[in-house]
């Protein structure tokens, strides 16, 4: 079984319509995430279509028909999709079966389709936002070899959250690429200005080198070459399939 006919499995009727007098009650609820119309496809088989928001910082998935709203966890579905206004482009996700970072176990998960080619599709899995506190201690100031003055304990909040690139293969079998952890602590980096830190981490690095054709991924090495992109970062990565596709259609 290919990796597209696995998740052609799992496909469900997408829906182009709008409904301005859901939205207007649906803000109501209030976040930070979008309202969008668009479908989730349960584990039963039954196919909702109405207003929709995933939170990917809980993992949760909320639906709304304009009366009542609900949420829905990875166990209870099998796929949605929704037209992101943000990025202006329609983001398909599917409810896979992957290890938890938290637990070990494996158990169903969300993971965002960015390329379905032939015999494999690219998936990208967000994790749940961790919040740890972090508290530092430092010593008073010293006076005939004792502390003249308490210690100084400060705290801080270190929130981050993890980003896996993997692919299902035709086997069904999900194989981890690279991970990307954007990290928010409270501190500026001193060259961006921003409180976001971001840490790349490679876990196979000849990965995607069994799937693609040798000629083509060569291109795509000389391609990020060139370009200066980066394989385990993922905005790079986002244009490197790009270019991919343009060298499969040929």
């Amino acid at each position: 079984m290919t990796a597209r006919l696995i998740l052609l499995l799992l496909v469900f009727h997408f829906t182009n319509s709008t409904s301005q007098s859901r939205k207007d009650k649906a803000e109501l609820l209030g976040d930070n995430f979008e309202w969008s119309d668009g479908s989730i496809l349960l584990s039963s088989g039954e196919e909702l279509k109405g207003l929709i928001k995933f939170n990917d910082r809980n993992g949760v998935l909320a639906y709304h028909d304009g009366d009542n709203s609900k949420p829905f966890s990875p166990r209870n579905v099998s796929g949605f999709e929704f037209f992101d206004e943000r990025l202006q482009q329609q983001r398909v996700f599917y409810s896979l079966e992957d290890e938890d970072p938290v637990t070990n176990a494996k158990r169903p998960l969300f993971f965002e389709l960015l390329r379905d080619y032939k015999t494999f599709a690219i998936l990208l899995r967000t994790d749940r936002t961790e919040m740890i506190e972090k508290i530092a201690t430092t010593p008073g100031i010293m006076s005939g070899g004792a502390p003249s003055t308490p210690t100084i304990r400060n705290s801080s909040i270190e929130l981050s959250q993890s980003q896996t690139v993997c692919i299902l293969n035709s086997d069904g079998e999900i194989r981890h690429y690279f991970k990307c952890i954007t990290i928010e602590d409270g501190r500026k980096s001193w060259s961006t200005g921003e409180d976001l830190k971001t840490k790349n981490k490679m876990i196979d690095e000849d990965l995607l080198e069994e799937y693609i054709p040798e000629p083509v991924y060569a291109k795509l090495v000389s391609y990020a070459k060139e370009n200066k992109l980066n394989f385990k970062e993922l905005p790079d990565f986002k244009k490197l399939l790009e270019y991919c596709d343009t060298l499969i259609a040929d």
